[in-house]
């Protein structure tokens, strides 16, 4: 979504500049998180509480395009393509996903 003036008309120079922040902010995110992808981090999904079709949040926000559908239910295409973001876990309003460091 781009930024727009308050009237409706070109963007902002202060809009495009958030904008801009906020895409550089997310892809350094991604970018130490594939750098460390070799650490130890546990991805779990309880499927018995996700809504799936329905809500389909975590499945948007992923950058990777990491997470499907598989009877319903949320599933991981291919774990190698995720970079431990944790987006997908902040946009399930049910805290169905965990994105962390084993202990």
């Amino acid at each position: 979504m781009r930024a727009r003036h308050r009237n409706g008309g070109s963007p902002s120079l202060l809009g495009l500049f958030i904008e801009h922040a906020a895409k550089q902010a997310i892809n350094t995110a991604i970018e130490n998180n594939k750098r460390n992808a070799n650490t130890d981090i546990v991805f779990r999904i309880r499927t018995r509480f996700c809504d799936g079709l329905r809500c389909q949040k975590c499945v948007l926000a992923c950058p990777n395009n990491v997470l499907t559908f598989n009877g319903g239910k949320i599933a991981i295409r291919d774990i190698k393509d995720c970079s431990f973001c944790g987006i997908c876990e902040v946009a399930c309003p049910k805290n169905c996903i965990t994105v962390k460091k084993k202990v």
